[in-house]
């Protein structure tokens, strides 16, 4: 049996994936803040700003970015077959490198969730941390929609916010998961007020409050998450669980604060 493996013509390869991600506008732009970032300059802004272009070009260049998403597959592959067979160039596994392409790698998966088959860059990391994927490894990842869909009508009405009748839903086994919905509730309401105070969020508010057409759902979408990572990023205490089900949520969280804000407005006038 003649095997495929290559070491030195992957190698190859890897220095071709190599050159073509360090050439891409997003490294050359993006790439020396988080350098600085990382090394001691810890300006939250550098990290909002790195976010941000991710997100708008992973939305507004989709053929681009799913291509970038795929090139840097390719090189986590190629890395994770070869790293430790032939001594390859440190720059090739340098670790600020490759953790700023997995946070390009998280974006993508958080905006397109993916629906099936491998990713070569998780799985790199996981085997870094012993976990080791067989060479027919597939998984399945369930996918959220945007949509929401209503529970159930024995989930009640008494939430203010219609993100934790969803938490809730998705959740519904979870030990002490009123305890944990009503954290949320408190956390939602502090985020909320705090939109209304950021310069950002002032403008989103005024957006969202135009009567005209001007603004699109789409525009006030992005804004929103600019908000929140933001948000987040500043806010360390916040726990895992309400970063992990209002970011699987997050359209519908604009949806409640919009509805919230608008009520409040009808409430005084």
């Amino acid at each position: 049996m003649v095997s495929d493996f290559d070491p030195l013509g992957d190698e190859g390869k890897l220095e071709i994936y190599y050159k073509e991600i360090k050439e891409h506008s997003l490294l050359v732009s993006q790439y020396p803040n988080f350098i600085k970032y990382q090394q001691g300059l810890k300006d939250v802004n550098f990290i909002l700003e790195i976010q941000n272009a991710f997100s708008d070009y992973i939305r507004n260049a989709k053929a681009d970015a799913k291509k970038l998403k795929t090139t840097i597959n390719c090189y986590f592959n190629i890395l994770n077959l070869i790293e430790f067979v032939i001594e390859l160039d440190k720059k090739h596994s340098d670790v600020l490198f490759l953790d700023y392409l997995r946070k390009f790698n998280n974006e993508y998966n958080n905006i397109y969730k993916p629906t099936d088959v491998i990713d070569d860059v998780e799985i790199y990391f996981d085997n870094k941390i012993g976990i080791v994927a067989p060479a027919d490894y597939t998984t399945k990842i369930k996918v959220t929609s945007s949509i929401l869909n209503e529970p159930d009508s024995d989930y009640g009405t008494k939430y203010k916010y219609s993100i934790l009748k969803v938490i809730l839903k998705r959740n519904k086994e979870e030990g002490a998961i009123a305890q944990m919905i009503e954290d949320c509730e408190l956390k939602i309401e502090t985020f909320f007020e705090y939109i209304k105070i950021d310069d950002l969020g002032k403008r989103l508010v005024a957006k969202i409050n135009d009567v005209g057409t001007a603004f699109s759902q789409d525009e006030i979408y992005r804004d929103f998450s600019k908000i929140y990572r933001k948000y987040i990023i500043l806010n360390k205490d916040l726990g895992e669980f309400f970063k992990r089900e209002t970011k699987d949520s997050l359209m519908q969280l604009c949806d409640d604060f919009e509805r919230i804000l608008k009520d409040n407005d009808l409430s005084h006038s």
